[in-house]
């Protein structure tokens, strides 16, 4: 994966856009296996000028309709008054309209046709967000998007259906003056985790070809391998990344083919269930 630093939220100066106080910095690690869907996040948001916020909350699970949401990029732009002509936005609050209006649809057959689903009425929600944000503020958008190779809004969605997980990745980026979706391309998150966010330290650990785990056979035993080391992996993240982006507590959970969502870490202001 190519190194991306994305950012997390997204405050509109009306009198100045190009100066506008925007969040960054970011890691999301997570795995698909056989039976389980893994993943973890840090906490921290920054915006210029003011104080890193460790509080974020990156992940999403929807425990009544079996569907976990994490995101990286712009993930909100809140309106900026009377003057300001862009309605305020969550990628949060549109994955939750996904998940609702799959469900209104009718049931889906299998876990890949579900998260196909749900992805494909966030990415129009998307699309219709940021094209009002390209109408209203094009220059903001184009300024993000240089900043940060072209991408906008990174969704990562899994859903259990029928005893069985499936993945969708998904992007909203700027193209050649366009807003349009993109999904990335040879992306196996099966054998080892993958990662979003700013992946310095997590491309180091995983082309060493060294064991970076150091949990015990107990705690692997009552935890999980796959879940200890997405956690690692953002552990070792906040301990190593230079540019101090990236940090606060740890929220991780484990996503069984059953449905069942068990939070290994999270945070006290963070919701349980988001439905």
């Amino acid at each position: 994966m190519e190194k991306m630093l994305l950012l997390f939220v997204f405050i509109f100066l009306a009198a100045c856009p190009t100066e506008a106080q925007v969040g960054t910095g970011t890691i999301v690690t997570f795995q698909l296996t056989r039976d389980k869907f893994v993943i973890a996040a840090d906490s921290r948001v920054n915006r210029e000028g003011m104080p890193s916020d460790d509080h974020e909350c990156k992940i999403s699970a929807f425990k009544t309709n079996s569907v976990i949401f994490a995101a990286t990029g712009i993930v909100g732009y809140p309106n900026n008054g009377v003057f300001d002509l862009m309605p305020s936005w969550n990628v949060m609050d549109e994955a939750r309209r996904a998940v609702i209006a799959e469900r209104m649809i009718g049931p889906t057959k299998t876990a890949t046709d579900a998260v196909k689903r749900i992805s494909e009425f966030w990415e129009s929600n998307m699309l219709t967000r940021w094209s009002k944000m390209m109408l209203y503020h094009p220059d903001l958008v184009r300024y993000t998007a240089s900043k940060n190779n072209g991408g906008l809004t990174h969704g990562i969605f899994a859903a259990a259906r029928g005893g069985s997980i499936a993945i969708a990745l998904t992007a909203i980026v700027f193209d050649n003056g366009n807003v349009k979706v993109e999904h990335p391309s040879n992306v196996d998150c099966t054998a080892n985790p993958c990662a979003s966010g700013i992946v310095d330290v997590y491309n180091k650990y995983m082309t060493s070809g060294k064991e970076f785990m150091t949990a015990s056979p107990k705690e692997v035993a009552a935890v999980g391998y796959e879940l200890l080391r997405v956690i690692k992996l953002v552990d070792l993240t906040i301990a190593e990344d230079k540019s101090e982006t990236i940090g606060g507590t740890i929220d991780a959970l484990e996503f069984s083919n059953n449905g069942t969502i068990r939070w290994h870490y999270k945070k006290d202001n963070c919701p349980e269930n988001s439905d």
